[in-house]
Protein backbone atom coordinates (compact mmCIF):
# COMPACT_ATOMS: atom_id res chain seq x y z
CA UNK A 1 0.00 0.00 0.00
CA UNK A 2 1.00 3.12 -1.06
CA UNK A 3 -0.21 6.73 0.18
CA UNK A 4 -3.14 5.35 2.71
CA UNK A 5 -4.66 3.48 -0.69
CA UNK A 6 -6.00 -0.18 -1.10
CA UNK A 7 -3.96 -1.96 -3.55
CA UNK A 8 -5.81 -5.06 -5.03
CA UNK A 9 -4.40 -8.69 -4.99
CA UNK A 10 -2.39 -9.77 -7.91
CA UNK A 11 -4.58 -11.83 -10.38
CA UNK A 12 -5.11 -15.52 -9.78
CA UNK A 13 -2.60 -16.47 -12.86
CA UNK A 14 0.45 -14.25 -10.86
CA UNK A 15 -0.23 -16.67 -7.66
CA UNK A 16 -0.25 -19.49 -10.39
CA UNK A 17 2.98 -18.94 -12.62
CA UNK A 18 4.82 -16.80 -9.91
CA UNK A 19 6.30 -19.99 -8.98
CA UNK A 20 7.48 -20.88 -11.80
CA UNK A 21 8.79 -17.02 -13.11
CA UNK A 22 12.03 -17.79 -11.11
CA UNK A 23 12.90 -21.18 -12.24
CA UNK A 24 14.94 -22.44 -15.24
CA UNK A 25 12.67 -23.68 -18.92
CA UNK A 26 14.38 -27.08 -17.80
CA UNK A 27 12.59 -27.26 -14.18
CA UNK A 28 9.50 -25.70 -15.62
CA UNK A 29 9.42 -28.76 -18.73
CA UNK A 30 10.09 -31.34 -15.37
CA UNK A 31 7.10 -29.57 -13.97
CA UNK A 32 4.65 -30.00 -16.76
CA UNK A 33 5.90 -33.73 -17.76
CA UNK A 34 5.31 -34.67 -14.29
CA UNK A 35 1.55 -32.87 -14.51
CA UNK A 36 0.83 -34.59 -17.69
CA UNK A 37 2.30 -37.99 -15.99
CA UNK A 38 -0.27 -37.62 -13.16
CA UNK A 39 -2.86 -36.90 -15.74
CA UNK A 40 -2.59 -39.55 -17.89
CA UNK A 41 -0.76 -41.89 -15.89
CA UNK A 42 -4.27 -43.92 -15.33
CA UNK A 43 -4.53 -44.40 -18.52
CA UNK A 44 -3.48 -47.73 -20.63
CA UNK A 45 -3.30 -47.26 -23.75
CA UNK A 46 -3.60 -49.98 -26.61
CA UNK A 47 -3.23 -48.98 -30.63
CA UNK A 48 -4.38 -45.01 -28.71
CA UNK A 49 -7.27 -46.78 -26.87
CA UNK A 50 -7.33 -46.48 -23.16
CA UNK A 51 -8.53 -49.86 -22.02
CA UNK A 52 -8.54 -51.47 -18.68
CA UNK A 53 -6.79 -54.51 -17.59
CA UNK A 54 -9.75 -56.04 -16.65
CA UNK A 55 -11.42 -55.45 -20.57
CA UNK A 56 -8.87 -55.87 -22.76
CA UNK A 57 -8.95 -59.80 -22.81
CA UNK A 58 -12.99 -59.69 -23.71
CA UNK A 59 -12.48 -56.17 -26.02
CA UNK A 60 -9.53 -55.86 -27.74
CA UNK A 61 -7.68 -58.88 -27.14
CA UNK A 62 -10.70 -61.28 -27.40
CA UNK A 63 -8.96 -64.51 -28.31
CA UNK A 64 -10.13 -66.13 -31.83
CA UNK A 65 -14.09 -67.47 -31.70
CA UNK A 66 -15.90 -69.82 -33.79
CA UNK A 67 -19.57 -69.18 -32.50
CA UNK A 68 -21.42 -65.88 -32.02
CA UNK A 69 -24.60 -65.89 -29.94
CA UNK A 70 -26.58 -61.79 -30.87
CA UNK A 71 -29.20 -61.02 -28.32
CA UNK A 72 -31.74 -58.24 -28.74
CA UNK A 73 -32.47 -57.24 -25.13
CA UNK A 74 -34.21 -54.20 -22.99
CA UNK A 75 -33.57 -53.27 -19.67
CA UNK A 76 -32.73 -50.32 -16.97
CA UNK A 77 -28.97 -51.19 -15.46
CA UNK A 78 -29.09 -54.43 -17.09
CA UNK A 79 -30.37 -56.67 -19.25
CA UNK A 80 -34.40 -57.77 -18.02
CA UNK A 81 -35.44 -59.16 -21.19
CA UNK A 82 -34.57 -61.54 -23.94
CA UNK A 83 -36.33 -59.98 -27.39
CA UNK A 84 -34.66 -62.38 -29.93
CA UNK A 85 -31.42 -63.97 -30.41
CA UNK A 86 -29.64 -65.39 -33.32
CA UNK A 87 -26.37 -67.83 -33.37
CA UNK A 88 -23.75 -66.61 -36.52
CA UNK A 89 -22.05 -68.69 -38.56
CA UNK A 90 -19.54 -68.67 -40.97
CA UNK A 91 -18.05 -65.23 -42.20
CA UNK A 92 -20.74 -63.78 -39.93
CA UNK A 93 -18.92 -64.62 -37.11
CA UNK A 94 -15.74 -63.46 -37.92
CA UNK A 95 -16.91 -60.34 -39.33
CA UNK A 96 -18.51 -59.11 -35.83
CA UNK A 97 -15.38 -60.48 -33.95
CA UNK A 98 -13.34 -58.09 -36.09
CA UNK A 99 -15.42 -55.18 -36.11
CA UNK A 100 -15.67 -55.96 -31.83
CA UNK A 101 -11.84 -56.24 -31.36
CA UNK A 102 -11.48 -52.76 -33.57
CA UNK A 103 -13.81 -50.68 -31.68
CA UNK A 104 -12.60 -47.56 -29.77
CA UNK A 105 -12.66 -48.36 -26.47
CA UNK A 106 -12.01 -45.91 -23.39
CA UNK A 107 -13.80 -44.92 -20.08
CA UNK A 108 -14.54 -41.68 -20.81
CA UNK A 109 -16.93 -42.30 -23.50
CA UNK A 110 -19.05 -44.07 -20.89
CA UNK A 111 -21.71 -42.83 -18.98
CA UNK A 112 -23.20 -43.97 -15.82
CA UNK A 113 -26.09 -45.81 -16.80
CA UNK A 114 -26.63 -48.97 -18.69
CA UNK A 115 -30.13 -49.37 -20.76
CA UNK A 116 -28.95 -52.36 -23.19
CA UNK A 117 -30.10 -52.74 -26.34
CA UNK A 118 -27.98 -55.91 -27.55
CA UNK A 119 -26.12 -58.31 -25.76
CA UNK A 120 -23.19 -60.66 -27.54
CA UNK A 121 -21.61 -63.99 -26.12
CA UNK A 122 -18.95 -65.49 -27.82
CA UNK A 123 -17.71 -69.24 -28.04
CA UNK A 124 -14.25 -70.47 -28.60
CA UNK A 125 -14.88 -74.59 -28.95
CA UNK A 126 -18.56 -74.39 -27.31
CA UNK A 127 -16.87 -72.76 -24.41
CA UNK A 128 -18.13 -69.08 -23.34
CA UNK A 129 -15.92 -66.71 -23.58
CA UNK A 130 -17.36 -63.61 -23.07
CA UNK A 131 -21.07 -62.69 -22.59
CA UNK A 132 -21.52 -58.56 -22.87
CA UNK A 133 -24.09 -56.36 -22.86
CA UNK A 134 -24.03 -53.08 -25.13
CA UNK A 135 -25.74 -49.37 -24.66
CA UNK A 136 -25.14 -47.09 -27.69
CA UNK A 137 -27.35 -44.03 -25.32
CA UNK A 138 -24.46 -44.13 -22.32
CA UNK A 139 -21.70 -46.09 -24.76
CA UNK A 140 -20.93 -48.88 -22.65
CA UNK A 141 -20.23 -52.40 -22.46
CA UNK A 142 -21.12 -54.23 -19.50
CA UNK A 143 -19.90 -58.28 -18.74
CA UNK A 144 -23.15 -60.39 -17.90
CA UNK A 145 -20.20 -63.08 -16.44
CA UNK A 146 -19.83 -62.58 -12.34
CA UNK A 147 -16.23 -63.80 -13.25
CA UNK A 148 -15.57 -61.43 -15.32
CA UNK A 149 -16.30 -58.15 -13.63
CA UNK A 150 -16.10 -55.04 -16.00
CA UNK A 151 -17.37 -52.48 -17.98
CA UNK A 152 -16.32 -50.60 -20.41
CA UNK A 153 -16.73 -47.50 -22.54
CA UNK A 154 -16.75 -47.20 -26.98
CA UNK A 155 -17.19 -44.46 -29.02
CA UNK A 156 -21.23 -45.21 -29.74
CA UNK A 157 -21.09 -42.80 -32.01
CA UNK A 158 -18.08 -43.09 -34.13
CA UNK A 159 -18.23 -45.09 -37.35
CA UNK A 160 -17.04 -47.90 -35.59
CA UNK A 161 -19.89 -48.04 -33.20
CA UNK A 162 -22.46 -47.08 -35.55
CA UNK A 163 -21.31 -50.20 -37.63
CA UNK A 164 -21.66 -52.47 -34.90
CA UNK A 165 -25.31 -51.14 -34.25
CA UNK A 166 -25.83 -52.16 -37.94
CA UNK A 167 -24.58 -54.81 -37.62
CA UNK A 168 -26.88 -56.14 -34.74
CA UNK A 169 -29.95 -54.43 -36.33
CA UNK A 170 -29.62 -55.57 -39.59
CA UNK A 171 -29.41 -59.65 -38.08
CA UNK A 172 -32.19 -58.76 -35.08
CA UNK A 173 -34.04 -55.91 -35.69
Amino acid sequence: MTGGQYQTPAPLTYFVLYPFAKRSIHTMKSYLTVLLLCFFGGLVTVNGQAVSEEARPFTTHLPPVDKIEILKVSGVEGIEKIINTKTLDGADVQKLATLWRTQQYADYYSAACHEPAYAIKFYAKEKLLSYVSICWGCQNIYSQLKEQNFSAGFNAHGAKGKALFQFLHKRLG
